[in-house]
């Protein structure tokens, strides 16, 4: 057995830059030669049919000879004593030497340098092979598989270039590879990607700083186990965490790069930026029930216009949210400011033209005199569409789309009715006289009562499908209510609907006729309250099946001062939210660079991501190199020399 106490060897971690020496930091002795064994040439013989002989394709192609990897094994002993070297103490037993070492190096990217020939380092992956213990000492093996070229640290830095250069490189024995730091000026948000939860924890933390002040935040740690306390949103969970404005998917796990659901975004800007108000009434959401965590935070983001549906009456709650609309919605809770110009990015959609589901029925209904508002205190003139419709309420709307038709029916013996206008007394002798609606009891029809989803479609289906057996002209199918030969094949049906309800049919007629449509589970939610705002979407398509209207003109009257339209500028948001610091440069892409080079081998093309990185397959060669992109963007070229 012989040692060399002469010989160890330097490694750089590259991933963290942290250094070590195997024997004054690890205490081990080499037990092996340590070099690294040269590497293996590679051939490629082509057989040469115009000549003797044959080829070997890669001189040919590349210029020069290609090597394998160099790889190989190190021995070292680790003694049982201490070190009869200076400034060593043996603190260490074998078992942390041997955790320390395996931590440091086993499968990591190192640079290695030998003791003995220090001007140069080698580039490639460390493994432990083995540990194998004794009485008075522990056997290491340490495999290596390096690049074949060993590089020298005399570097040549030709400092920050422009996008067209040549540079001359100094002689070199072996291929010139350089580092380039490509720094392109076009940069990219990816709007329409989803946000992860640890990004929106931040943006709404910053949207707090900047819209209400920079909390305190007392908390130190975080109660969950997989946040990192480096994490670019670490203070900002802290914040979050010290005023329950978030939960995490278990007890110890955050899942900062788990994607965040339109409800858990809403939800989360709802605590810390609304107040915690409660608007009355319901959402107009069939996917919302009120029992649900979000339901006033949807309440919160409806109400105000900062957020809207998929136009169909879904609020789609457990969809991603975009980054777009995570930025379009704080800037809207911040009242549309004008943003200060910053550098382009390239990839925002602009001005993108939003509004409720309902704007068009609404107005439609409001100009033909079927629907009406309610003028506040404040003399606001507003439709308050997320509100429960009321029974008398529905059948004068229904009425009113009807044409008003005169009909006499005895309402005497109904005795809840005193209170109700002419028009409405109207309205409900019409229905009765149809056989349209039916009271709540006897004696009594309830006209203040919220309505439900299934007590109005069916009120709906009664008159619209007489209409469509009847009345000339008009687009709407027929729906036999005996159930035979209805037209249903190839229709999704309701999941939540029995087919012995009393309001199936009606169901089925209003998704057949597409009156009506289900959330993402096929759901009909026939108990759910029948807001003003899904009236008005639903009577504004009959009107259209019986061609009243054409549901596809755009209505522009804007009476109701709660409902409007309005456009979202996605690149006002971003940059307005970008400028303020919630929107960070971590969440910016910058593009790669194209990069050409142009010497006496050829013509070379890469394409370099932004930033600093060694890009072997642009072969640089003695003498004159010309670089160039294809965008702009600034380059800064270093080059190490291989040798062997």
């Amino acid at each position: 057995m012989r040692f060399n106490t002469d010989h160890s060897l330097n490694i750089k971690n590259i991933a963290t830059g942290e250094e070590v020496n195997t024997l004054y930091n690890w205490h081990m002795y080499p037990a092996s030669e340590l070099n690294f064994n040269p590497p293996e040439p590679k051939y490629a013989y082509e057989e040469a049919p115009a000549s003797d002989g044959s080829y070997d394709a890669t001189e040919l192609t590349t210029g020069r000879v290609l090597y394998e990897n160099r790889k190989g094994d190190w021995e070292f002993y680790v003694a049982n004593r201490p070190l009869d070297l200076p400034n060593i103490e043996d603190t260490e037993s074998w078992a942390e030497i041997q955790s320390s070492i395996s931590n440091f190096c086993h499968g990591q990217k190192c640079e290695i340098t030998l003791a003995d020939d220090p001007d140069y380092y080698y580039v490639g992956r460390l493994q432990v092979s083995a540990f194998d213990p004794n009485k008075h000492y522990q056997h290491v093996t340490i495999s290596y598989d390096v690049e074949p070229f060993k590089y020298s640290r005399d570097e040549y830095d030709s400092g920050s270039l422009s996008a067209y250069v040549t540079v001359t490189v100094p002689g070199s024995p072996m291929p010139v590879i350089p580092t380039i730091g490509s720094y392109s000026d076009e940069r990219y948000f990816k709007p329409k990607n989803a946000l992860t939860r640890g990004w929106a924890i931040n943006m709404i933390y910053k949207a707090r700083c900047v819209l209400l002040g920079t909390p305190t935040v007392t908390k130190t740690k975080s109660q969950f186990l997989d946040v990192p306390t480096d994490a670019p949103y670490y203070t900002a969970l802290l914040w979050a965490e010290e005023n329950n404005y978030v939960s995490g998917l278990t007890e110890y796990i955050f899942g900062g790069n788990n994607v965040i659901t339109r409800a858990q975004f809403v939800t989360i800007c709802w605590r810390a930026l609304g107040a915690m108000e409660r608007p009355s009434g319901n959402t107009s959401f069939t996917d919302v029930p009120q029992s649900s965590y979000y339901f006033y935070p949807v309440k919160w983001v409806s109400y105000w216009n900062f957020m809207s549906g998929d136009g169909m009456g879904h609020f789609m709650p457990n969809n991603p949210m975009s980054r777009q609309q995570a930025c379009a919605v704080l800037y809207k809770i911040a009242g549309s400011p004008s943003s200060s110009s910053v550098n382009p990015i390239e990839d925002l959609p602009g001005e993108v033209t939003v509004e409720a589901w309902y704007v068009n029925a609404v107005m439609k209904l409001y100009l033909e005199g079927i629907v009406e508002g309610y003028t506040d205190a404040s003399n606001r003139y507003s439709f308050r569409a997320g509100d429960a419709v009321t029974r008398a309420q529905f059948v004068t709307m229904l009425w009113r789309l009807a044409g008003s038709p005169a009909a006499e029916y005895d309402l005497s013996g109904i005795t809840d009715i005193g209170s109700l206008s002419t028009v409405q007394k109207n309205a409900l002798k019409w229905a009765y006289f149809y056989n349209y609606v039916s009271g709540t009891s006897s004696t009594t029809f309830s006209p203040a009562r919220q309505m439900y989803r299934k007590e109005a479609y069916t009120i709906m289906y009664n008159y619209a499908n007489e209409a469509a057996l009847h009345a000339p002209g008009v687009d709407l199918i027929y729906i036999d209510p005996t159930g035979v030969d209805n037209p249903i094949s190839g229709y999704e049906l309701p999941t939540d609907v029995a087919q012995t309800a009393y309001y199936y049919w009606p169901a089925v007629f209003a998704i057949v006729n597409g009156l009506s449509t289900l959330d993402n589970g096929y759901r009909f939610n026939p108990d759910g309250l029948c807001t003003r705002g899904m009236v008005a979407q639903m009577l504004f398509k009959l009107g259209g099946k019986m061609n009243k209207w054409d549901v596809n003109t755009q209505y522009n009257t804007t009476h109701f001062q709660d409902i409007r339209r309005y456009t979202v500028n996605y690149t006002d948001a971003v940059y307005w939210c970008y400028g303020n610091g919630i929107v960070t440069s971590a969440m910016i892409t910058y593009a790669p660079l194209d990069i050409t080079l142009t010497n006496s081998r050829g013509t070379f093309t890469a394409s370099v991501p932004h930033g600093v990185h060694p890009v072997p397959e642009l072969p640089v060669c003695d003498g004159e190199n010309t670089f160039s992109c294809s965008d702009t963007g600034t380059l800064t070229i270093q080059f190490r020399r291989g040798s062997l």
